[in-house]
């Protein structure tokens, strides 16, 4: 298991980048109405280029943001082929509910931060993991291409750092814990 720590990602980073794109959110929403996939993908675009600002003046070192929707979202240029880039996963999940999706190059076999949102922004569960190909889990129909994480696939791993929020399991009346029910609980950013 890779130690995550040497990409120099903090909660104070997280943060920092989740109020811009919360600033963002609020000024666009002034001239039109967004659907919940669209301001996930522009908080993701935003998280991208503010942690790959952030992280360039912390590191010493160049980290770049995608120009494309094949580059990673997070490039660490002084880092060896194949072991210098975060992805980064934003889903829309009110009250705890929902999933992470994404399509084939979510299965890059690499870090990721996973990012929970509420509708404003306000409220967010964070984790960063290292995943690979495998972790994801199929589409389910033919109907739908993407890959999924589930809090539920989550709260199985023990390598996970967790900047924000929480994934219990729900207690059962006799106070053992449910292997089916899992809660998210999301934090103020």
């Amino acid at each position: 298991m890779k130690d995550l720590r040497i990409f120099g990602i903090t909660k104070e980073l997280i943060r920092a980048s989740l109020q811009k794109a919360s600033e963002v959110l609020k000024l666009i929403e002034n001239y039109t109405t967004l659907s919940e996939k669209v301001k996930s993908e522009i908080v993701s675009g935003v998280v991208e280029k503010s942690l790959a600002e952030s992280l360039t003046k912390k590191l010493g070192f160049e980290v770049k943001s995608p120009k494309s929707d094949n580059d990673p979202d997070l490039l660490f240029t002084d880092f060896s082929e194949g072991k210098n880039s975060v992805e980064i996963k934003v889903a829309y999940m009110p009250s705890g509910r929902g999933q992470w999706r994404g399509g084939s190059f979510s299965k890059r076999d690499a870090p990721h931060i996973l990012i929970a949102r509420d509708t404003n922004l306000s409220k967010v569960y964070v984790a960063f993991l290292h995943m690979s190909p495998g972790d994801w889990v199929e589409a389910s129909s033919d109907n739908y291409y993407a890959h999924t994480m589930s809090k539920k696939e989550l709260i199985n791993r023990t390598d996970n750092m967790v900047f924000f929020g929480n994934i219990t399991r729900v207690l059962r009346k006799d106070g053992t814990p449910s292997n089916n029910q899992i809660k998210m609980a999301m934090e103020e950013i």
